[in-house]
């Protein structure tokens, strides 16, 4: 006796996606995809097995993103705030932008080495 085992697909033509499904089945090239059981097997190993796969690899692919996102945006409010503050520093010209304006609370305790 063969090793066989059934299922039974209902498809309510009431639902989109299971009318979807249907016409994909009912129009299939026969000359590629040769029984109906052997196209749900593949479209359903196909689907779990992307499945599976993925979630290991998109979360470390989206930490590895993650990374590259926050050190672009380190970079570029680094390059902002120094331009910013070489700009107060150097540009005596313009009184909006004085040099005793820029609170150095946020590089910590180095009152001693900022000239004022």
């Amino acid at each position: 006796m063969r090793n066989t085992k059934f299922c039974n697909i209902r498809f309510n033509l009431d639902n989109p996606i299971h009318r979807k499904a249907w016409e994909y089945l009912r129009t299939m090239d026969r000359s590629k995809y040769k029984s109906y059981s052997n196209t749900v097997i593949n479209a359903i190993n196909a689907y779990f097995e992307n499945e599976y796969s993925s979630n290991s690899n998109e979360t470390e692919w989206e930490k590895q993103l993650d990374k590259r996102i926050m050190s672009a945006i380190k970079k570029g409010f680094t390059d902002v705030i120094s331009t910013n503050i070489t700009e107060r520093i150097f540009n005596n010209d313009n009184p909006e932008l004085a040099a005793d304006d820029i609170d150095w609370d946020f590089l910590g305790d180095t009152e001693s080495d900022i000239e004022k």
